[in-house]
């Protein structure tokens, strides 16, 4: 093929172009190594692949080669890039390789992307799990290989999707998934190889039983699914984009597309992979064809079939589906539709998404009747199957970033389809050339295709479609201009605009609107300084929204004001006007819960929703996204509230009429007094925003039988119950599964609560508890005989506590959710919240609902109610786990406290283990007491020993318990094999000193032996030296003394040695009467007295001196005043020493 066959072939697109796009010549030119591959083999395209990313790579694989080439320029974005091309060798294998499990990228890793790398690395896995990895493919014979990990072992490869700079993405032929990415540490390391392949492996808990069984109380039985291998099949696997091509998207998310279901995983880092859930979609699609294109009567699910052939995202990463349908009953007749879901599916809590649920997973649907094939053309050489669909995938689907457009393509043919409107989709036809096309990927706003014969064309709409579809009619405009001050009615022709899926339209009306909002990610949207008639005007028709008076129903026609309804009526539901008026409840509820729905999509897509901030009322301040929240929320408990009439009917109905009575004794009825035509349910159910009085109704409702009667009919409370928590149990539902579009909604110093958790007539949280009251009373759940009788009866009890218990404690949730938890009112409700989570869960100990009080005290993280549930049980292994699935939450601390406040302190330390040793440790930094028993159980002697000794020397009350703990501590200090124990044995002689003392020294002293506090070393010394018990008895006290004054040297300061010492030798010295002495036989009294009898015995060791006798005089009074007693005490020092 050469260069000027291009140009002819290309030239015969130009009259294959339709009224909006014209396909053009790309200047990129195939690499001459690719054109010789083709025209050097008889190949066809069953065995060539080939690929082109977004950023300017491309590649073909023919056999085992790997061609390579730039097709965009480096400096000049988005240009023609010269083609020198790269050829290198993949991995062998029996199976054929193809490019789809190949990547190409500048940035594979995040080092790459950091500096900027111009030298591309490639990742290539062979279909039975060979991975090789080229560092830079200028180097072909630079490369690592590996295999896949064991868990994939067996499988076969099939797609390898981009997730720069974290790697890649591997999915295979049976659902299994693994992120594969380049440890750029180990790829320093000799015969070490950088490649790391991770299975992505979906979370088994613990508690899934346990949390299976409990939902069931709430939702009733869920299905479990039962899919074959065909069904789990990975048909496709896409990513986030960023908005802009320079923009950087982490954390990345990753969608991965099965038979009939979506799994979303989230990937932070090279080792942070998350689960979020799995979305079954078949029943809500199954639904959406029925509906469109056949009877509901007549036509069963079973009938239908189901075929995902492509997923991909728009701008707003809402997930848009190409679907093919096929009826059983007309085997020839296949459907096309695309799809735009919900957005914000997944559930938080990555639980899967039950497809049974009411809530409709189609935000819209765009039909495709004008795509027709039949099964012989979508399957040529097989049966019509879900198997072979699965591996053909006949349609791939690419949508584009700033517009509603998207393009269908297969091999032989594009259609380009316009979301906004229901115009026809235009084809261009490659089959008619003998052409066909590689892959497709988008360049500026076009779309670029690598085709066999051309080689990259390039398909551009006409910039004259471009530029009407952004201008408003003259109409439009003079509307604007006389409703310029009435906002209100502007933004409703906007959403009327948008239900009409004129899209295009409504955007450009609000941007007229509102200037300083532009239709951008809020990333990029600047926060303009005063939206406060923009939060009015969007409150204000939420509100309008819910209770407007359905304009359909001719019931209603006298009330209506024409000029300020908002038609809500939908094309599909018009043979329901003539149907009796309270049978179209539900429906005009419905249709009120689709325009809302619509409306905050219209504000999601118009940048709207972004520039939302607050409104302040009686000086409160309440975020704008959360009333709109509460919108949502009361409409859904309007549906929920109507669906129960056939089995409540009779308590319903006679609480809204009394609901219906006090507002009009309110005068809060005026203009519907007369309403022969319209039922009490009419005008209830009308005022969406009112619903919570009902609740209030069936509280007094109870309260009057029980008043009349003298009892609680126990009837009436359990259906009353099951009717608060069926209703509420949905708005729990909608908070999990759409919270996340709340979770920036708080401003600051926010003073805003959540309808359902506002306390007293305003509310319903006060509802709920008194509810629960009503329960406690009416079962005498309290008493102390509570367990005898019918066991179903508290099985049934224990459950209806339970739900309630759940929708109560998840209204704390919410409301601490949009509160600051430095505010004090965080601190105020926190506390609320324990208190009643106690008083809630109590209950159904004292039932013995151990499985429900469990589930509830997980859920919501009362270690209280947990630990005595345990304790109960004496399940210690469940503590354990508890203390490792609660440690970043203090559960091992909390129980630890438990156990000192129920005086079980031997417990605590017996049940300690390795894994919670380092956090008792922690907790007993401040409980020596105990400490030291952890310490010698867990075998650390020298840490028991340094305890004890602490608390040994701390010990001032008792001289039995200090000796106690060092001889402890002693012992415990040898057995570590630390033969340094002194400190010990002096403070043990400290106390044997003071034991031996004599019953004359304490009654002289005023002490009694049993009662004395342990004794200072002065204070011993000052007992021991102030005795007059005979000369052998007070010889050897202060024998002991001086013992003491050495140890006191040793232990503690010098100065009080000295101090001592001296204070010794002086009451020594003043033991003889030296002024009766006579001087003539100075020798003879010296040797007779005290002062000398204690130096010769004391000091009998040469290594033992007296002290300074200068010193020794220096502060004694007796040798100052006295002389001949300084005579003496000389006279003695002379002779003793």
């Amino acid at each position: 093929m050469t260069s000027k066959s291009q140009i002819n072939i290309s030239n015969s697109f130009y009259g294959n172009s339709t009224s909006s796009l014209m396909v053009k010549e790309f200047p990129s030119k195939l690499p001459y190594r690719i054109i010789e591959a083709f025209s050097t083999s008889n190949l066809t395209s069953k065995n060539l692949t080939a690929r082109i990313s977004h950023d300017g790579w491309a590649w073909f694989v023919v056999g085992r080669k790997l061609f390579i080439w730039r097709y965009l320029d480096d400096v000049v974005a988005n240009k023609p890039k010269a083609t020198k091309c790269y050829e290198l060798l993949l991995p062998a294998s029996d199976i054929a390789h193809k490019a789809e499990l190949v990547c190409v990228s500048n940035s594979m890793t995040q080092y790459q992307q950091q500096q900027h790398s111009r030298f591309p690395s490639a990742i290539a896995v062979s279909p039975e799990g060979s991975i090789r990895y080229w560092p830079n493919i200028f180097q072909e014979n630079n490369v690592y290989d590996t295999v896949v990990g064991a868990d994939l072992n067996g499988q076969e490869c099939q797609i390898l999707l981009d997730i720069c700079p974290l790697g890649c993405v591997l999915g295979t032929t049976t659902n299994s998934l693994a992120h594969i990415y380049i440890d750029d540490r180990t790829r320093q390391e000799p015969n070490q190889s950088p490649i790391v392949c991770r299975t992505l492996k979906v979370p088994q808990g613990l508690f899934s039983g346990i949390g299976r069984k409990f939902s069931s109380f709430i939702y009733g039985s869920l299905p479990t699914a039962n899919y074959s291998a065909e069904s789990r099949q990975i048909l496709r696997i896409i990513r986030n984009k960023p908005v802009d091509d320079n923009d950087d998207v982490l954390p990345v998310f990753i969608l991965a597309l099965h038979n009939c279901s979506i799994q979303k995983w989230i990937i932070e880092d090279y080792d942070g992979e998350n689960f979020c859930g799995r979305i079954d979609l078949e029943k809500h699609l199954k639904e959406a064809f029925i509906t469109k294109f056949w009877d509901r009567t007549t036509t069963h699910h079973n009938q239908i079939s189901i075929w995902i052939m492509d997923i991909a995202l728009n701008r707003f990463n809402e997930i848009i589906l190409l679907v093919m349908c096929n009826n059983s009953d007309v085997p020839n007749d296949n459907h096309f539709a695309l799809f735009s879901l919900i957005p914000d599916l997944f559930p938080l809590d990555g639980s899967s998404l039950d497809s049974q649920n009411s809530i409709s997973l189609i935000k819209s649907a765009r039909y495709l009747t004008d795509i027709c094939l039949s099964s012989n053309e979508l399957f040529p050489q097989t049966r019509s199957t879900s198997a072979s669909l699965s591996q053909n995938r006949p349609f791939n689907l690419i949508t584009m970033k700033h517009s509603q457009v998207c393009y269908i393509f297969n091999s032989n043919c594009i259609y380009k389809v316009n979301l906004n409107n229901q115009d026809r989709s235009e084809k261009i036809d490659f089959e008619s050339t003998n052409d066909f096309i590689f892959g497709a990927t988008v360049i500026d706003q076009n779309l670029l295709l690598l085709t066999f014969k051309n080689g990259f064309l390039s398909v551009e709409c006409r910039t004259t479609d471009l530029i009407a579809s952004k201008q408003l009619s003259a109409s439009d405009r003079e509307f604007i201009q006389s409703n310029q001050t009435d906002k209100l009615s502007l933004l409703k022709r906007a959403l009327q605009f948008f239900m009409k899926d004129d899209k295009t339209h409504a955007e450009l009306l609000v941007h007229e609107m509102f200037p300083f909002i532009r239709s951008q990610p809020a990333t990029e949207l600047k926060q303009p300084t005063n939206t406060m008639e923009l939060d009015a005007t969007v409150c204000a028709l939420s509100t309008d929204i819910c209770d407007q008076i359905p304009h359909a129903d001719p019931r209603w026609s006298t009330f209506i004001d024409a000029e300020n309804c908002l038609d809500i009526q939908h094309p599909n539901q018009q043979q329901h006007q003539e149907t009796h008026g309270s049978v179209i409840i539900g429906t005009q509820l419905e249709e009120k819960m689709l325009t809302h729905n619509s409306f905050i999509e219209l504000l999601k897509r118009t940048g709207i929703w972004d520039s939302l901030t607050s409104l302040t009322n009686f000086k409160s301040i309440f975020p704008t996204k959360l009333i709109l929240c509460e919108h949502s929320e009361k409409l859904l408990v309007c549906m929920a509230l109507w669906k129960l009439h056939s089995h409540y009917g009779i308590i319903l109905v006679n609480a809204i009429k009394k609901v219906l009575e006090k507002r009009k004794n309110a005068g809060m009825m005026k203009g519907f007094e007369s309403h022969s035509h319209l039922t009490n349910q009419d005008l209830f159910y009308r005022e969406v925003t009112k619903v919570d009085e009902l609740f209030w109704q069936l509280i007094e409702m109870e309260e009057t039988q029980s008043q009349i009667e003298h009892t609680y009919d126990e009837r009436l409370i359990i259906s009353i119950t099951d009717i608060m928590t069926t209703v509420f149990a949905e708005v729990c539902r909608y908070r999990q599964i759409n919270g996340v579009i709340y979770q920036t909604a708080v401003v600051a110093d926010c003073d805003y609560v959540p309808w359902s958790s506002e306390q007293r007539i305003t509310g319903v949280r006060d509802v709920w508890i008194k509810q629960f009251d009503l329960i406690i009373r009416c079962f005498r759940v309290d008493a102390q005989c509570h367990m005898i009788g019918d066991e179903d009866k508290w099985i049934l009890v224990g459950q209806k506590l339970a739900d309630l218990a759940d929708i109560i404690l998840d209204s704390f949730v919410c409301q601490l959710r949009y509160l600051n938890p430095a505010n004090e009112k965080f601190a105020t409700l926190r506390r609320a919240f324990e208190m009643t989570r106690y008083k809630c869960l109590e209950p159904l100990l004292r039932i013995k609902q151990h499985d429900r009080a469990a589930e509830l005290a997980e859920k919501y993280e009362d270690f209280d109610i947990l630990i005595k549930l345990c304790e109960a049980l004496d399940n210690q292994e469940q503590l354990k786990h508890y203390s490792q699935r609660f440690a970043e939450k203090g559960f091992a601390e909390y129980l630890f406290e438990w156990y000192l406040k129920e005086g079980k302190q031997g417990k605590m330390l017996s049940s300690s283990t390795t894994a919670n040793n380092q956090k008792l440790d922690a907790f007993l930094s401040n409980h020596d007491s105990l400490k030291w028993l952890h310490q010698l159980h867990s075998r650390r002697y020298k840490d028991a020993s340094s305890t004890l000794k602490k608390l040994g020397l701390l010990e001032e009350n008792c001289v039995a318990r200090r000796k106690t703990m060092l001889s402890i501590g002693k012992l415990a200090l040898i057995t570590s094999g630390d033969t340094n124990y002194s400190d010990f044995d002096d403070q043990l002689r400290f106390l044997q000193y003071q034991s031996d003392l004599s019953d004359s020294l304490l009654r002289k002293n005023d002490l009694d032996r049993k009662t004395m506090p342990v004794l200072s070393p002065k204070q011993l010394v000052d007992i021991l030296i102030s005795g007059a018990e005979g000369p052998n008895e007070d010889l050897k006290n202060f024998q002991k003394a001086l013992e003491i004054a050495e140890i006191i040297e040793r232990r503690y300061s010098i100065d009080l040695h000295r101090q001592i010492l001296f204070k010794i030798w002086q009451k020594a010295f003043e033991k003889d009467e030296w002024s009766e002495y006579c001087t003539d036989n100075l020798e003879l009294f010296i040797k007779k007295s005290f002062f000398y009898q204690l130096a010769i015995t004391y000091y009998g060791d040469e290594s033992k001196k007296l002290p300074d006798i200068e010193a020794l005089a220096e502060n004694f009074s007796l040798v100052k005043e006295n002389q001949k007693a300084a005579y003496f005490l000389r006279a003695a020092y002379e002779m003793i020493l």
